[in-house]
This record gives structure tokens, sequence and C-alpha cells, in this order.
């Protein structure tokens, strides 16, 4: 590897590299400037080709704890945590009456403000959910933590997202966890709610159909 420039107009991406100090170690280097994360390189065992071995830097270092004080939380991850709240919106404020009338009219559901509203919103929280990952990760790479949990999980599900990365911020920095609790806090507490609705609407259903007699 080749040093960096010191330059905060480097073009050089963020990453691990060899102290700019001279001194035998690797330093983080967040796009524009050093930082004071450091760690030992791991070396490897390498032939020259003439029964000699060499010990390069290895490519794929063990992550490095991150410096005491480093921000575990931004405000990308506390809005990822907190969008199950969109969800418990939506179920509040749905209501029985199409679901009745699609009984005999399909397309009631459709024409149900209220449902529409609710498909948007989930929409909302799956796209909201990708966009902020992929924010919050960027910043994790510009705070010096190495490898943080891939924003693409996101695609999956943002819980994906939200629990690898609390998991991985917890090993580099020793805590992190608060947004996973009070994800999981608000997903709770929309399942509950989300049984009681549907409990309602099947009440209401059943006694509006024949079996009520």
């Amino acid at each position: 590897m080749t040093d960096l420039p010191v330059s905060p107009q480097s073009m050089t991406p963020a990453g691990w590299y060899p102290d700019h100090t001279g001194a035998p170690q690797l330093r983080w280097w967040n796009g524009s400037a050093w930082t004071d994360s450091v760690r030992t390189p791991i070396v490897e065992p390498v032939s020259t080709g003439s029964g000699a071995y060499a010990a390069p830097y290895s490519l794929n270092p063990a992550p490095a704890a991150v410096p005491p004080g480093t921000p575990v939380y931004n405000t990308f991850i506390w809005i990822l945590a907190l969008l199950p709240i969109l969800g418990i919106v939506s179920l509040l404020t749905r209501n029985s009456s199409s679901l009745v009338a699609s009984s005999t009219d399909p397309l009631a559901l459709y024409r149900d403000p209220a449902y529409l509203a609710s498909l948007g919103i989930s929409f909302l929280i799956y796209g909201g959910s990708v966009i902020l990952a992929y924010f919050d990760r960027r910043r994790l790479l510009r705070d010096g933590y190495d490898r943080p949990f891939h924003w693409a999980w996101t695609f999956l599900s943002g819980a994906v997202y939200l629990i690898g990365r609390s998991i991985i911020v917890r090993r580099r920095s020793g805590r992190g966890l608060a947004p996973l609790w009070v994800w999981s806090a608000l997903t709770v507490f929309a399942v509950v709610v989300a049984v009681v609705t549907v409990a309602q609407m099947m009440t209401t259903l059943i006694g509006t159909s024949g079996f009520s007699a």
C-alpha cells in the first residue's frame, strides 16, 4: 500500500492505511483526513518464490474497536428505529366498513382512503428504511467504524439491518443497542394493536353477516 497525502482535498476512499506518521500500525482515513483510530495490522506469511517468506499487511485484518467516545447513534438510525410508529398510526386509523363492503364489492377496499393510505405508509416504511440505512452506514464509516453492517440488507427488512448494525456497533464500541430496544418495544406494541384491530374487524364482519342469526 502507498502512503496517503495528508491534504484534506485527497480523493482517496475511507479505509485503513499504513500510518502517515511512520508508526508500525494502520490508521483510519475517513476520506478527507486522518482520524485517531489506529490498530496493529495482521500479517500473513507469503512466499516470495525463493524459499523466504515476507509478511505484508493483510488485505482483511480483523475489525478494530473504535476509540472511546466515538458516536454510536445518529439521526438516521433513530428515525429507522421509530418507523413502526407509522404502522401503528395506520392500524389505528383503519375502519371495518370497507372490509365489510368488500364481501359484495371487491373494489370497496381500493376506494377506501384509509386503506390506500395504509398501503402508502407501508411503501414509505420500506423505502425509507433503505435510504436511512444507507446514510447511517455512511455516517458509521465516517466516524471510523471498520466494515459496519451493509445497508443492502435492508432490502430484506429494516429489522435485519437494525439487528445486524446494533450487533456490530456493540462489538466495535461496547454499546449501541438502544435503537434496537426502542424498535423492539414499538414492534411488540404494533403487533398488539394489529391483533386487536383484526379482532374488532372480524367481530363487525360476523355481526353483519348471516352468521349472526
